[in-house]
């Protein structure tokens, strides 16, 4: 009986030890769940789980998209640290930095622009432009 006593005790002291004070948020993923995921899902998880300092950073260095997914994280750092466990506890106004795969602006607006047929269209004008000027040259 002693024994169970002391059992219960200790499980009951453990767990509140590892409870968040009111201003804390106990983590329900790790750094490595969150890695590769889309960066908007994991800002709204961030969110929900109660932080509130979100920074959100691109990393321009995609070139094709196959082997990894543009919004897909890179790593999320929670005051510096970016090697946490599931079950740590954090301040909710701990500085939380999102940082994600994608590609360099002008590219992105080079293949909206190539999906639309309008850069075809601006380097014919270009040409044109350039070949009318050569002829009255």
């Amino acid at each position: 009986m002693l024994l169970a006593l002391f059992c219960f005790g200790m499980s009951y002291f453990w767990e509140q030890a590892t409870m968040p004070a009111v201003d804390e948020v106990k983590l329900p993923f790790s750094a490595s769940d969150l890695k590769g995921e889309n960066y908007e899902q994991v800002v709204a998880d961030l969110e929900n789980a109660g932080f509130s300092d979100i920074t959100v950073t691109k990393q321009e260095d995609l070139i094709t998209g196959f082997l990894t997914k543009e919004g897909s994280v890179e790593k999320v750092s929670i005051n510096g640290d970016s090697d946490y466990d599931k079950g740590d506890i954090f301040p909710e106004k701990a500085k939380v930095i999102v940082i994600y795969h994608t590609f360099k602006e002008w590219f992105l607006l080079e293949n909206e622009l190539s999906k639309k047929g309008l850069l075809l269209m601006a380097d014919e004008i270009v040409y044109k432009k350039v070949t009318q000027k050569a002829d009255k040259g």
